[in-house]
Order: C-alpha cells, then structure tokens, then sequence
C-alpha cells in the first residue's frame, strides 16, 4: 500500500480560524500533536499535546511551512520522542562558540536534505533538529491515524514510516539498521514503477 498523499498542511498556519482536528492528506489520517512558530529566530510552541500520547505507540510526520514533509519516525513512545525532539528544536544556538563542522550527514536517498554534524551538536539527531529550526518559520507535528501505524508491532510501524517517507520525500528521514535494506529494496520498487 502506498501512502502517497497530497500535501495538506495544516490550514491553521494561513488562517486563524481553521479547525485543527483530523487531517486528512490522500490516504492518510492525521492528528495534530505540535505546532511551532518563529518569533524572532526562536519558535514559540502554538499547539502542544504530545502528553496525551505519553506511552502510545505509533507513527508521526512532522512538515514546514512551505508544506513539505520533514520527518516520519514511528515510536514505542510518541510522548518520550517527541519531547526528546522538541528540546532539540527549541534550542539556542546563538551564544553556541563551537559551530565548526566535524562531517556531513551521510544521505540515504537523493532526496533527503544535505547537512552537517558540527561540533556543538550531540549525535545526528541533533544536528537534524538544529538545522531544520534553522531553516523552517513553523513546523507541525502530527500522529498518523491508521490501523499499522499504531500497531504495537514494531515491525508494522517500520513498514509504514518508510512508505510514507520515500512516497512523499521526507527531507530528513533516515532508515536504521535493518529497515535500511527494506527501505532501499521499497524505493527501487517506487521508482520503477514510476
């Protein structure tokens, strides 16, 4: 099954008065969790209620302002992750004194984003963050409503947050140990049947 959907952002960020319930993007379903604003170069948290999902397994998308798809991951626990997230995004870089670059990320796929790990960051996950708070005005956050993507089969979630990111081009989706080759073997499948 393909989760290739129309790009939907949320509607809240273009108008005041639009509803912020299920959102629903070709095939997929989605709840908002988070949503964050720049205001003066550090983001201002709008909508947060990631701790409803406090133990919940599932999978979640994360996008920009300019609608495209940042992340998927899917999670044993969306509540722990997404905070461990939000800590990182929220961070202040501007008094950092040590933003020499130690490596580039190494890219999964030609579409996912180009970027680099820097002395100041403390993993890749880190740097990931760092750099999309530097380049996205907003960002939303929401868990995928769908029957495999709460599953509590790891498995399942792994199999749909890979489709999900290579159908849509998730800038900073990476895969992790042996979703790699599952995610490769998906996107020769993608690809030639496009």
């Amino acid at each position: 099954m393909s989760f290739l959907h129309q790009k939907v952002f949320d509607p809240i960020l273009n108008s005041k008065d639009a509803p912020a319930n299920i959102i629903s993007g070709g095939n997929m379903n989605k709840i908002k969790l988070l949503e964050l604003r720049k205001c003066r170069g550090q983001y201002n948290v709008i909508v947060n209620n990631i701790l409803s999902y406090k133990g919940g397994c599932g999978v979640w998308v994360m996008y920009d302002n300019h609608n495209q798809l940042l992340e998927v991951a899917q999670t044993s626990d969306v509540y722990e992750e997404l905070e461990y997230d939000l800590s990182w995004l929220m961070k202040d870089y501007s008094n950092e004194l040590n933003l020499r670059k130690k490596y580039a990320a190494r890219r999964l796929f030609d579409f996912n984003a180009k970027f680099d790990i820097l002395e100041c960051d403390k993993n890749r996950t880190t740097a990931k963050y760092r750099n999309i708070a530097e380049n996205s005005e907003a960002i939303v956050v929401y868990l995928v409503v769908e029957e495999r993507a709460t599953s509590k089969e790891k498995n399942i979630r792994e199999e749909i947050e890979l489709e999900i990111a290579i159908d849509n081009q998730a800038l900073y989706w990476n895969a992790y140990g042996s979703q790699r080759k599952l995610a490769k073997n998906y996107y020769k499948q993608r690809k030639q049947i496009a």
